[in-house]
């Protein structure tokens, strides 16, 4: 359900009624965009196919499994400088087909799309935070291309995105029953890792590893200095 932004960094606004805060993990991802606003923390993936592909049985399954995860749909919007999520199932994460059949070398270009794509600067408070595209090379030929920011997701929901789309895709063309979803929603996981972290369990938890690393070395640098993320 879309949710009304805020578009300043810091609102007059102090109501965040229907808005979920950040996760400890995901303050990391805003906090690493916010220091690298041109380099933004993507993480993307491609799937070659070869074979026949109904592309509209394909965009019906990615936005079902998008709808499911919701982390494609994940918004970002800052009140009085801080940063909530919300639901916008209104943005576009359609699947939809980009054809490069008329290309003179379509892998070339097509991996030239997804590295354009891939390092695009990202607005987090206006920009769609996640795309997934059919780059149709040739007949019987494509890469299916996803991109998702780090504060919407990490590597592992990646994976269960595309596993869950591909499912209910083989489901659509088979006139299958898809099984159910077993995924939950942004705001339970919010609510499950805000107690776990106000629990006596995290408590003997961060005591348990402070004691088992108080004594390891410094971590070893390859480069020995640090660098921008470029």
């Amino acid at each position: 359900m879309a949710q009304p932004e805020a578009d300043s960094a810091t609102s007059n606004s102090t109501d965040c009624s229907g808005l979920i805060p950040l996760s400890r993990a995901q303050y990391g991802m805003w906090f690493a965009h916010k220091l690298s606003p041109e380099r933004p923390p993507n993480i993307a993936q491609y799937v070659e196919i070869r074979g026949a592909v109904d592309e509209a049985a394909f965009a019906a399954a990615v936005q079902a499994a998008g709808a499911e995860l919701e982390s494609p749909y994940l918004r970002i919007t800052e009140i009085d400088g801080r940063p909530f999520q919300w639901v916008d199932t209104t943005q576009p994460y359609h699947g939809a087909v980009v054809d490069l059949t008329g290309t003179a070398d379509p892998v070339a270009a097509a991996q030239e799309w997804m590295r354009g794509d891939y390092s695009a600067p990202v607005d987090l408070r206006r920009d769609p935070l996640a795309t997934t595209k059919l780059l149709r090379l040739a007949d019987n030929h494509y890469y299916w291309y996803s991109r998702v920011h780090h504060v919407a997701t990490d590597g592992y929901g990646g994976l269960a995105l595309t596993a869950r789309a591909a499912h209910l895709y083989t489901a659509l063309v088979t006139g299958t029953q898809a099984a159910a979803r077993k995924s939950v929603g942004l705001a339970d996981i919010y609510r499950q890792d805000s107690a776990y972290r106000e629990s006596p369990r995290f408590s003997r938890d961060r005591a348990y590893w402070r004691e088992r690393t108080a004594d390891l070395p410094p971590a070893p640098r390859p480069a020995g200095r640090s660098a921008p993320p470029t």
